[in-house]
């Protein structure tokens, strides 16, 4: 099937990859449309696609660096908007197995907010590009292919069959991409993911700040490691005047989600500060929990008939244990990566 359209992008996905390669394919596609499967609006917080907004994200400074020259004074915006900047040495109390991290200044920052904040506001700045739009409540279920080139998408849309056109196709897609099953049907065959499963999850909650504890740091963190550690925790300050208090568990253990569980786990970890403030702090948010937290490598390189007019970038390619954060920051490595490739080459061929 021949393409309908000339010189257009297309990208499935409207989250924190999909926004940023949008960006960058702006600069090179006279049209780039973001096909997302939830519904956004202005002042969309938590969705479906997004479990991870109920837990702490952190962007490091060499994915903060990608992002400015993207984004022109973002970190300002951030910053405007609540999100915390904090020195990686100062003003961070961490603890390994080892013992407790020197408290010096280092000169390196990180910037800790909600993902809510940080995806509103790059959504926004994506979204005001005259060559960007987005279409929204989409489902893609398969790649639309013409002798070895993609040339669209097919799904649906609130009922009716979905189908657009494009010279480039990018997933983006996250960590439940279909690309890999996708891409069998078309009689290409990806090799089995490289993956490292430590069984990890993620419990966590918003608490409003409790002025009354005078804390010297802006984000606690007891890291867990294989395989004696497996409890570990972090407090980390972000916008709105809150604290995102988070419980991991490694191996099979879990943190509870009701009230006295959560403290009781808490309570075990040598950082006593994070069950001092789940005593004294007034909760902003439920429980909530997100597990099947493995790092998984899709190893398309290894695909020797990839087809023309597609690419995959962030977690569609390779998610990581979160426990790190380094998500975005790897999401913006990526865009910058493909930043560099379109100056010299149309991906579309």
């Amino acid at each position: 099937m021949t393409a309908m359209y000339s010189d257009r992008a297309l990208v499935i996905g409207a989250g924190f990859a999909g926004l940023l390669a949008a960006r960058v394919l702006s600069e090179s596609y006279g049209d780039v449309v973001l096909v997302e499967r939830d519904q956004l609006a202005a002042d969309t917080e938590h969705r479906a696609g997004i479990p991870q907004a109920h837990h702490p994200h952190a962007l490091l400074a060499r994915g903060a660096d990608v992002l400015e020259t993207l984004f022109p004074k973002l970190g300002v915006e951030l910053r405007a908007a609540g999100a915390v900047q904090a020195d990686l040495g100062s003003d961070f109390m961490s603890r390994a197995p080892a013992g407790w991290a020197p408290r010096d200044p280092i000169g390196l920052t990180i910037h800790s907010m909600t993902r809510v904040t940080i995806e509103r506001i790059i959504r926004r700045r994506v979204l005001r590009l005259p060559n960007v739009s987005l279409v929204d409540g989409v489902t893609i279920d398969g790649l639309l292919h013409d002798r070895g080139t993609i040339t669209g998408v097919q799904g649906s849309r609130a009922g009716r069959p979905f189908t657009d056109y494009a010279d480039l196709v990018v997933d983006a897609s996250g960590r439940d991409s279909k690309l890999v099953s996708w891409l069998a049907e078309l009689g290409v065959h990806c090799p089995a993911p490289m993956i490292v499963n430590g069984h990890l999850t993620y419990t966590s909650r918003v608490y409003q700040v409790n002025h009354d504890l005078k804390l010297d740091w802006k984000t606690a963190y007891e890291i867990t490691h294989a395989p004696t550690t497996r409890r570990g925790g972090a407090v980390s300050s972000v916008d709105g005047g809150r604290w995102f208090v988070t419980l991991f568990g490694a191996g099979g253990d879990v943190a509870p989600t009701d009230d006295d569980g959560f403290l009781s786990y808490a309570t075990t970890l040598e950082c006593q500060d994070i069950a001092e403030i789940i005593k004294t702090a007034t909760p902003a948010s439920p429980i909530y929990r997100v597990g099947n937290l493995r790092s998984r490598w899709n190893r398309f390189h290894k695909v020797p008939n990839w087809p023309r007019g597609l690419l995959a970038l962030g977690d569609s390619v390779v998610s990581l244990n979160p426990v790190y954060g380094h998500g975005m920051t790897l999401a913006a490595l990526n865009c910058a990566d493909l930043r560099e490739l379109l100056k010299e080459h149309d991906l579309s061929k």
